[in-house]
């Protein structure tokens, strides 16, 4: 009985060293290699830019939206900025008006040209030839607009 006993302690403690010393080998900092690094500063000015960016960009457009929307007398509900990566601007049936914060970024005319066109869906919710003589009547350089959207808003968009 005593040599079983002895036979079971020295397996026991066989055991605890060879699993203490793998689990050592295995989890110890030497053994996990060291993730390098990231430049914190720069990560975290990028972001409060791009915020910044965005703030700027909602003040602006809500602005214009207003300045619009009273100057052709065309109500809407609520308005949204957002990020969007394949729209301009969208109305819904409740006269919500959502718009890209990248109008901000591109010139004056053209950010104009989407907000009357999303204006002017609060009226006509279809893009029939109604909507067009009232979009090119409010916008006088549409075609100009929708131009330059198709030549160079992708590059925006994707920015």
């Amino acid at each position: 009985m005593r040599v079983i006993m002895t036979i079971t302690h020295i397996l026991s403690d066989f055991l605890h060293r060879l699993l203490t010393r793998w689990w050592a080998v295995s989890y110890s900092k030497r053994s996990i290699p060291k993730k390098k690094k990231k430049a914190k500063s720069s990560s975290w000015k990028k972001n409060i830019q791009y915020i910044q960016k965005r703030l700027q960009a909602k003040q602006q457009l809500i602005q214009q939206l207003e300045e619009l929307s009273s100057k052709h007398n065309l109500p809407y509900n609520r308005v949204t900025i957002r990020d969007q990566r394949t729209r301009w601007g969208s109305c819904s049936a409740q006269k919500n008006i959502s718009l890209n914060w990248r109008l901000a970024l591109m010139p004056k005319e053209i950010a104009e040209y989407v907000i009357i066109h999303e204006l002017v869906h609060t009226i006509h919710m279809h893009h029939r030839r109604t909507f067009w003589s009232l979009v090119e009547s409010l916008c006088p350089h549409t075609k100009q607009a929708i131009q330059r959207l198709k030549q160079h808003g992708w590059a925006i968009l994707v920015s």
